[in-house]
């Protein structure tokens, strides 16, 4: 199995504000909640690191246009040497979207996909940063598809669509 460490942040992006970042390793078929490691101190070191690839905030409306927001995704080089990437130069993935307050439904859950055969440490950190001026909600529960894992999910079981509040 190829590494891979993905951090999710959710300014928006699966994070509550200044709470500890969790994560954890994320197996084929897991569902997990309310465990895992510290991941903020990770985002520090990589928001400081090189960038590989930023979508920039776009705009997203469900099908239905039951809801709409704003959404971002950044991805850093690893530079730093640590048990889950001991050469270096993993990529960790952060995450952040918000749920307009004119949306008439909240948002229960945000996947992303192309993770087959990596290894995934998935979770949350705050202060999610991608989103600036928003608070944040961790998710839930984390979960991956069945082998060979492509999908990562971020639930949330508690729907309230909140002004300014983002997701991580």
């Amino acid at each position: 199995m190829k590494k891979f460490k993905g951090a999710v942040v959710l300014l928006g992006l699966f994070l509550i504000a200044f709470a500890p970042a969790q994560a954890v390793m994320l197996n084929y078929g897991d569902t997990i909640g309310g465990a895992g490691d510290a991941l903020y101190a990770q985002y520090l070191l990589d928001s400081a690191g090189p960038i590989v690839k930023d979508t920039g905030v776009l705009k997203f409306t469900a099908d239905t246009g039951v809801y709409s927001g704003t959404f971002r995704q950044v991805v850093y080089r690893e530079v730093a040497v640590t048990a889950l990437c001991p050469t270096g130069g993993c990529l960790d993935f952060y995450y952040q979207f918000s749920n307009n307050s004119g949306s008439v439904d909240s948002i229960g859950r945000m996947t992303t996909i192309a993770f087959s055969g990596f290894s995934l440490d998935v979770g949350t950190a705050a202060p999610a940063m991608l989103l600036p001026g928003l608070s944040s909600k961790p998710a839930d529960a984390l979960q991956r598809s069945a082998a060979p894992g492509s999908t990562v999910a971020f639930r949330y079981d508690t729907l309230v669509p909140e002004i300014g509040r983002a997701h991580v």
